[in-house]
């Protein structure tokens, strides 16, 4: 863990901080810290860093690229892990932590605001995000051992998460669930596809409806129910562990799952490797 000099002083959780520390298992922290814990725990808790900001951490292996970056003309502070793999998985990911300068974004605390951008997550099942104060009892949980949140949507390539005590700039909550409503029910292409063994499935709702989502076989066999009631209109996403009805894993091969509303019916395949 390495600690470096802040190129403008970040306020995080009310506190003024001047450096930082890079962790290459996937985390930073406020200040100067020496706890480089490669075994993730819920968020916040006492095995957590100090005033850690996490996009995903995990036990990450080598060789490993982490590298920082002042966007002074935009106002950004940008820390990138770049391929680097997780022991648990052994696969790869590319994320990236940008701290806005509250200069250029200014928020009604004084607080920086702090972004979470994946350019590859995949099978982010055995790590933990989110951020805790310098003391560890407070913080935002948004994932921890493929235990998301309630109203999280899942990590996965070309998401944002951002952290905001509110600003003038952003637009009004109710104005923008009014501009990103879909106009039409949609089913998205599984991701990652092929998978192993976790995929999410998403799926966008133009008006409250009962939804159904099934995985079939390619005997047209019903594997798993992942939904089965009504939900509000937006941007659903759902992910689908390998395994049956009864918490069983599931051989390779394809599989098609099955989208249905109160008038409408869409199928997609997608393919499970081992």
């Amino acid at each position: 863990i390495w600690p470096r000099n802040l190129p403008f002083n970040v306020t995080y959780y009310g506190e003024s901080f001047s450096t930082f520390s890079i962790c290459d298992n996937g985390y930073i922290t406020m200040g100067e810290a020496w706890w480089a814990n490669f075994l993730n725990t819920n968020i916040p808790a006492p095995q957590n860093a100090p005033a850690m900001i996490a996009p995903f951490w995990d036990d990450m292996a080598g060789p490993l690229y982490v590298r920082y970056h002042h966007d002074e003309e935009n106002g950004r502070f940008i820390i990138g892990w770049n391929n680097v793999r997780s022991n648990d998985t052994y696969q790869y990911q590319t994320f990236e932590i940008i701290i806005l300068d509250t200069e250029q974004w200014p928020t009604t605390t004084g607080d920086n605001e702090i972004i979470f951008q994946y350019q590859m997550a995949t099978n982010p099942y055995s790590a933990s995000v989110g951020i805790c104060n310098n003391v560890r009892d407070d913080g935002i949980q948004y994932l921890f051992n493929n235990d998301y949140t309630p109203g999280a949507a899942n990590v996965y390539n070309e998401r944002a998460i951002k952290f905001t005590t509110g600003s003038e700039y952003m637009v009004d909550i109710d104005d923008q669930a009014e501009a990103i409503l879909p106009n039409k029910l949609s089913l998205s292409q599984n991701y990652p596809n092929p998978f192993n063994p976790t995929t999410n499935i998403g799926y966008q709702l133009p008006a409250d409806s009962y939804v159904n989502l099934e995985v079939f076989d390619i005997l047209g066999r019903k594997v798993r129910t992942l939904v089965d009631q009504t939900q509000a209109a937006g941007h659903w996403t759902i992910s689908w562990d390998s395994r049956d009805s009864d918490n069983q894993p599931v051989s390779a091969g394809v599989y098609f799952y099955k989208l249905t509303t109160n008038n409408e019916q869409l199928i997609k395949k997608m393919i499970l490797l081992k």
